[in-house]
């Protein structure tokens, strides 16, 4: 959906996906080394990415974030939550792309930036989410938000089990007090 929602944690901001960002989120996609964990998607043309990009901007049940350094506005990677609908969504597309920025916890932030702001700004009471298993840091950041796992399917021998995890608002708030740390702007 295009939106003007800003949302500042720290050292990072989610900020709408504008096309200006477009061809650095393409080539990241892109690159098979930075998406070891993302659902496998051929090739996308530069094409595809505005096709995608319009549809997303259309799309009233979905808000997509780039993820920016506070300091500098640098384009790291970009997040969103989607399928919203009685109370309920989904979270995902997080992605940091830019390699350099990985392992710094960055990913953590804008997971609980965007939760808060689910949460709290549209009213959501439960997110779900799919994540790979051998993924173990997603694992792990998801389970620290407080998501639980609710299932798991085989995808296949390389990528192992997805799993089914969802978070209630009542287990996230009660959790962590992100309201003083966490800014929504629009």
């Amino acid at each position: 959906m295009k939106h003007n929602h800003k949302i500042t944690y720290a050292d990072i901001t989610l900020r709408p996906i504008a096309e200006q960002d477009l061809e650095l989120l393409r080539t990241w996609r892109n690159d098979s080394q930075a998406t070891t964990y993302l659902a496998k998607i051929p090739h996308i043309t530069t094409e595809m990415q505005r096709q995608w990009f319009a549809k997303d901007q259309a799309d009233s049940t979905a808000y997509t974030f780039a993820i920016v350094l506070t300091d500098t506005d640098e384009l790291i990677g970009s997040v969103a939550v989607y399928n919203i609908a009685d109370k309920q969504a989904e979270y995902g597309r997080i992605f940091i792309g830019n390699m350099k920025h990985r392992g710094r916890g960055l990913g953590f932030k804008a997971l609980a930036s965007i939760l808060f702001f689910a949460f709290e700004r549209l009213g959501v009471e439960k997110i779900v989410a799919h994540v790979y298993e051998n993924n173990e840091r997603a694992v792990s950041n998801n389970l620290v938000q407080g998501f639980v796992i609710v299932g798991k399917q085989f995808v296949d021998d390389a990528t192992g089990y997805d799993l089914d995890i969802e978070l209630s608002k009542a287990d996230f708030l009660s959790k962590f007090d992100f309201a003083t740390a966490i800014n929504i702007e629009r």
